[in-house]
């Protein structure tokens, strides 16, 4: 399993642009074992998808990934926020300034590559969007969510980490099941977005951005199963 500790931004595009062959993805997907994961996240994460379901149908779409996105980069934003608050009352304890250092790390990552994913989709799902779907029930889910993750993660950060592993993991399966069944007409279309550019990613066609989403979510699941052994085990 890859380290938990990135080198910055750089090294997050180096894995990424890594899982472009199928070997290499292959390989990552089998670094997490999910039967180890605990009944209350499985609980927890079992209600979300079966939201998704009801609210944007079974089959993923832009509008889907919209709500899925507003919602994945919430757990990272809340653990940013948490181990800035935990660290102000326990800076003399080193060793778990180190633990949280390597969970804060990850977050701000993470969190600024969920928001190109929620920023970029929502360009693109805007011909599908609606006032209901498309704003209300994301908004209102994200402030909710929000305070669900800092509350959980005070309780158990395993608990909390378990959850993430098993959200991304369905967003990972979500865009490979995307791709396979829209491959031609995502090769046909370009990606054009100016925060896409801002981030710093060029991908050539819509396939290739989807594809590179897709990467982003795996190792996010992978390194979230990582802190679990690393830092929490």
């Amino acid at each position: 399993m890859a380290s938990v500790v990135y080198e910055g931004k750089e090294d997050f595009e180096r894995r990424v642009r890594a899982l472009q062959t199928k070997k290499n993805r292959k390989m990552a997907e089998a670094e997490v074992d999910l039967s180890s994961i605990g009944i209350i996240p499985r609980m927890i994460a079992h209600v979300l998808f079966v939201l998704f379901r009801i609210f944007y149908g079974k089959q993923p779409s832009p509008l889907k990934f919209k709500a899925i996105e507003v919602l994945a980069r919430i757990p990272y934003q809340s653990w940013e926020s948490l181990v800035f608050v935990v660290l102000t009352v326990f800076f003399s304890n080193e060793q778990l300034a180190i633990r949280l250092g390597k969970l804060g790390r990850f977050a701000s990552i993470a969190q600024e590559n969920e928001t190109m994913h929620v920023v970029v989709i929502s360009h693109l799902a805007r011909k599908q969007s609606d006032l209901i779907r498309g704003v209300a029930i994301p908004a209102v889910s994200a402030f909710f969510y929000y305070w669900f993750c800092i509350v959980f993660a005070l309780v158990s950060k395993k608990w909390a980490l378990e959850l993430n592993v098993l959200f991304e993991n369905h967003a990972y399966y979500q865009y490979d099941t995307y791709l396979s069944a829209h491959a031609q007409n995502l090769k046909a279309n370009t990606c054009s977005c100016d925060y896409l550019t801002f981030y710093g990613r060029n991908p050539k066609d819509l396939h290739e951005f989807f594809e590179l989403v897709r990467n982003d979510e795996l190792i996010h699941r992978n390194m979230s199963a990582a802190l679990l052994t690393d830092i929490y085990a």
